[in-house]
């Protein structure tokens, strides 16, 4: 464990801390209630969710289909984050409004939702993969189908 430097542990510290803290003064000054947070996690979470299935059915085919183009699964993966976060978000909102879970006076409230659930789930699943397998490992990996 002598590679790890302290501001890369640091840094998700920081990050969370940060958030938590727009979180907690948008309670106390503004209005952030419990229905925006859950709403605004169902959004990311399922998002996330749908990602990683489309993403296990198709990346190995697309992968082999292109062979190893970075720039076109790239590409691909944007088309993704657009239907899926960026709609999903916006259905969930549409589903919360209609069910007088959520009103306009949420509107900021949400956005700040959707942005405190992404450093959780991306920085906890970045740090797992790098404990666990380490990005140069997985740089590595992507690096070398992309020359063949």
């Amino acid at each position: 464990m002598q590679n790890i430097d302290s501001l890369y542990l640091l840094q998700p510290i920081v990050t969370i801390a940060f958030s938590s803290g727009l979180i907690i003064y948008w309670y106390l000054r503004r209005r952030f209630t419990i229905a925006v947070l859950l709403c605004s996690l169902t959004a990311y979470a399922g998002a996330i969710a749908c990602k990683v299935v489309l993403q296990a059915l198709t990346f190995n085919t697309l992968l082999a289909g292109f062979r190893g183009n970075l720039s076109i699964l790239g590409v691909y993966f944007g088309i993704q984050t657009v239907f899926f976060e960026v709609g999903g978000a916006y259905l969930v909102a549409l589903w919360g409004v209609s069910k007088g879970k959520l009103n306009f006076k949420d509107s900021e409230a949400y956005g700040l939702g959707l942005a405190f659930w992404e450093p959780r789930f991306v920085q906890s699943s970045c740090n797992l993969l790098d404990s666990r397998f380490g990005w140069r490992d997985f740089t590595r990996i992507v690096f070398e189908l992309d020359q063949q």
